[in-house]
């Protein structure tokens, strides 16, 4: 099943991480290249201390964080979260990870970790309500499992994309 999840950034499709046919659906309604990963959206910092390398000092940095973000980090369990059937992650080592805003943590509990991408054709704007999602993904569009009443969100800049390097020193891959 594809989830359409309305976000803090944008709408996002997202599949549980162990479903391989709706995980290349994404890439295949998206039109996306396989090389470029779609994130891991957990319920909470708590999640992912327990599931990556990052410190303390890292976790606190990121709660205290006023943007949106993904951050890359390395799995210490990769398998858990990757299907070798699906991945591409041995081209960069580490996973895009992002932490559920309020609104989604609950569902992200109950169904599980998921993946994460922008709900538009690549190449395409980022969509903020479902008349654009309608719009551009057409018939696929019946594919999609809206998860909630809301039909537009406010326009929003792209989240960060943030990576720690090896001094614990902090790398924007991206921002606004």
């Amino acid at each position: 099943m594809i989830y359409l999840i309305p976000t803090d950034t944008c709408f996002w499709l997202a599949c549980n991480i162990n479903d391989i046919e709706w995980y290349n659906e994404i890439y295949n309604i998206k039109n996306r290249d396989y090389q470029k990963l779609i994130a891991i959206i957990l319920p909470d910092f708590e999640s992912l201390e327990k599931n990556t390398f990052i410190t303390k000092e890292q976790i606190k940095f990121l709660k205290n964080y006023k943007r949106p973000f993904s951050v890359l980090l390395k799995p210490k369990n990769k398998d858990f979260f990757i299907n070798k059937n699906i991945s591409n992650y041995d081209l960069y080592g580490k996973i895009s990870f992002r932490v559920a805003n309020k609104i989604n943590s609950n569902f992200i509990k109950k169904t599980g970790y998921l993946f994460l991408t922008s709900a538009n054709i690549s190449g395409f704007p980022e969509t903020y309500n479902l008349d654009e999602i309608k719009k551009q993904f057409g018939e696929n569009y019946k594919k999609l499992e809206l998860i909630s009443n809301i039909k537009k969100i406010p326009f929003s800049l792209p989240s960060d994309i943030i990576e720690f390097n090896e001094n614990n020193e902090i790398i924007y891959l991206r921002k606004n």
